[in-house]
């Protein structure tokens, strides 16, 4: 039945990062085997040599009941611990989360298929009736760590010393970087609408695993499916889940969409075995590095500027004591008594513009504004127009973080904002 039916879906799994498409979770070989008594394998032309180490697949214990089997449909045979193992000469597959590559020529098939099983009544209806044996090429084999006796036609257990496990290396998993500011985006605009998540906070937004934060346009941007962090952690086989390919949502907790699948969220890892997110314990250091806070320009009020009905009107704003400032991009011509020579282009605009002002309701310009400096409005205290944006006004920076223009001390720390 095919895998992609939203009955087969499970959330869950072991690892800081995802197996490559093939897993290596293969049956071990081990050598001299011993049977109950002392008992002999059986004599030629039963399988001899050493015999397979059964190696139970992470996380298959949840694999959903079908007709009462939960193993079978998969490629696999139960093999202890409600887990299943998967058939000689099948692979397991990570992405597809079930056993496949099944080859009928396998070198195990070849090796350890019963003699003449092809042969059994149970065999020619795709089932092999034996107890600890399951259908293994166009025969049957004995289940790892059993061996077929010719004599007793049964598949008798083989004595192993259990193996310890090791535990593979952890990779270290990106910290959450939350986006300064994202608290004020509003019910309305949700983390999920500009391609992130709500941080483990309960506030601010993280980007998804492959988008990155564009301080421009005030949301994450640059989505890539083939980027190395959905790549790296993507939630093997997610692409299935029923919520992900109906609904286009991630309902393991503490996940997200990211590419075609589904990741964990940042200082999560997908447990394989388990088959949920949890906690890591070896994270990345923090990838994100922000401008720091530049000192802006000192207010110069122009002198008699107090007498001006509006300070707009000659592209500058109110700084205090009723005078005005030129607005950044603009210089003061005395003859003109205003500011003129505007630049959108002009370097104080380009450095000290508030990010993603652009999109304000108030300042967006329409289609015949060919003025800048003239059309529009900001939304912020403390801003005006600057180029197409708004800069905060002289003395003041912008806070990133609360949203505002606020007074520039050079005895602060630099923000990262």
């Amino acid at each position: 039945m095919p895998l992609h039916l939203a009955s087969f879906i499970i959330c869950g799994v072991r690892g800081e990062r995802p197996a490559a498409a093939r897993s290596a979770l293969q049956p071990q070989r081990l050598q001299e085997p011993h049977l109950p008594g002392g008992a002999e394998a059986g004599p030629a032309p039963g399988p001899t040599g050493p015999v397979l180490r059964a190696e139970p697949l992470p996380g298959s214990q949840t694999w959903p009941l079908v007709l009462g089997d939960r193993c079978g449909p998969r490629n696999a045979y139960a093999c202890g611990a409600g887990r299943c193992c998967c058939r000689f000469g099948c692979s397991y597959d990570v992405e597809k989360d079930s056993c496949t590559a099944c080859h009928d020529d396998d070198p195990d098939v070849a090796a350890f298929h019963i003699p003449s099983s092809h042969l059994w009544e149970g065999r020619a209806q795709g089932k092999c009736t034996k107890d600890h044996s399951h259908v293994c090429g166009r025969s049957c084999c004995c289940n790892a760590e059993y061996l077929w006796s010719l004599e007793t036609r049964e598949c008798q257990h083989v004595t192993v010393v259990p193996e310890q496990p090791e535990e593979a290396p952890q990779i270290p998993v990106p910290r959450e970087d939350p986006i300064p500011g994202s608290q004020t985006w509003g019910t309305g605009e949700t983390c999920a609408s500009r391609n992130a998540y709500l941080c483990n906070d309960g506030r601010h937004c993280c980007c998804r695993m492959g988008c990155t934060y564009d301080v421009e346009y005030d949301e994450c941007r640059g989505c890539s499916d083939g980027n190395p962090d959905v790549t790296n952690f993507h939630i093997p086989a997610s692409q299935l889940w029923k919520s992900r390919m109906e609904e286009n949502i991630c309902t393991a907790p503490h996940s997200h969409l990211c590419g075609k699948s589904c990741c964990c969220n940042a200082e999560w890892r997908w447990d394989l075995d388990k088959r949920e997110c949890v906690k890591a314990t070896v994270l990345q250091t923090l990838r994100t590095v922000r401008p720091l806070r530049q000192k802006p320009p000192e207010p110069a009020p122009i002198p008699g500027s107090q007498i001006w009905e509006s300070c707009q009107d000659r592209h500058a704003y109110s700084c205090g004591s009723n005078h005005c400032c030129c607005m950044f991009g603009c210089t003061y011509d005395v003859e003109e008594d205003a500011c003129t020579g505007c630049k959108a282009n002009d370097p104080l605009v380009e450095v000290f513009h508030i990010p993603a002002s652009h999109r304000w309701p108030e300042r967006k310009q329409e289609a015949e504004c060919a003025d800048p400096f003239s059309c529009g409005h900001c939304d912020s205290k403390l801003s005006h127009p600057c180029g197409w944006s708004c800069c905060c006004d002289a003395g003041h920076v912008w806070d990133l973080e609360q949203r505002r223009c606020v007074a520039y001390h050079p005895t602060e720390t630099p923000s990262k904002s």
